[in-house]
């Protein structure tokens, strides 16, 4: 995997879960019109540059160095860097976290690893030596 590859599917992992996560936003919170998609979608870019930045590039990388980039891996992979790191501190920083705060807590994972695994399918597609999975 070259630098320019993983600049590449950084950029679109970043946008793609950005843009996805937007949407899940909008549909789960019933936005207040269109002036809220553009501070929303400002936002989720934010989050989801520094979640590809700290968590996804590492892991990527960390793919790379044990056999081919496969797009179940990077799917999962995406979908645990989306989904995992906001509820896990939810969880484990709250300290009266009742049952429906608990429950609260998996749809919100729910949409976050949905959006994640959108950016590493993303990600996994614009790389170039692009072969059939085994």
């Amino acid at each position: 995997m070259s630098g320019r590859d993983l600049a590449g599917g950084g950029f679109a992992a970043i946008l793609t879960a950005a843009f996805v996560g937007t949407v899940l936003l909008m549909i789960a919170g019933g936005a207040g019109g269109l002036f809220f998609v553009v501070p929303a979608l400002l936002v989720v870019l934010l989050v989801a540059t520094a979640h590809f930045l700290l968590l996804g590039l590492p892991v990527a990388l960390l793919i790379a160095m044990h056999g081919r980039v496969r797009w179940w891996s990077s799917g999962l992979a995406g979908a645990l860097v989306g989904g995992v790191p906001l509820p896990a501190w939810i969880l484990l920083t709250a300290s009266d976290l009742d049952a429906v705060g608990l429950l609260a807590v998996l749809p919100m994972a729910f949409l976050l690893g949905t959006a994640g695994l959108a950016g590493g399918l993303a990600f996994r597609a614009t790389l170039s030596e692009v072969e059939p999975d085994a």
